[in-house]
């Protein structure tokens, strides 16, 4: 009869350890994979090949506009806002610890198009989202085409 017991514990407890496998499980990996789907999206989205860069972005902030291009090709963007007139905001933090962002818009050809890319102020995070609201715009968590 101990037996028995025993073997009812051990198949309870592998019963408990199979569904916490087969529910939890595939839920944490979602979370997971919806992080790095979102963070593969900023990134495809911050490098799209054949954004058309405009000259105004150097030409104007200088540096700072190259480092956000450069960091944007590399780690994509920390976090997108859009405006309601479909201006797109990538933020990114430089090597240096200031946050930039490069301003995109889409035109009636689905093309993308650089506007400017530069650091606000002092380049700290409240400056940035200080600025990004005065100027009408919201984290942008939707998809990017």
């Amino acid at each position: 009869m101990p037996n028995t017991i025993a073997t009812i514990k051990v198949s309870f407890v592998g019963l408990i350890l199979l569904a916490v496998a087969v529910l939890i499980l595939p839920i944490a990996q979602t979370a997971a994979w919806d992080i790095s789907m979102q963070s593969e999206l900023n990134a495809v989205f911050a490098a799209l090949p054949g954004v058309i860069q405009h000259e105004h972005a150097v030409i104007r902030h200088g540096t700072d506009a190259e480092a956000i291009r450069d960091t944007l090709c590399k780690t994509g963007a920390y976090q997108t806002w859009r405006t309601k007139d479909n201006k797109y905001f990538n933020i990114c933090q430089l090597p240096d610890g200031r946050w930039g962002f490069q301003i995109m818009v889409q035109d009636a050809a689905r093309k993308w198009h650089e506007v400017t890319a530069f650091v606000k102020g002092n380049g700290s995070w409240s400056e940035l989202v200080s600025y990004l609201i005065r100027n009408g715009a919201a984290k942008w968590t939707g998809v990017i085409k």
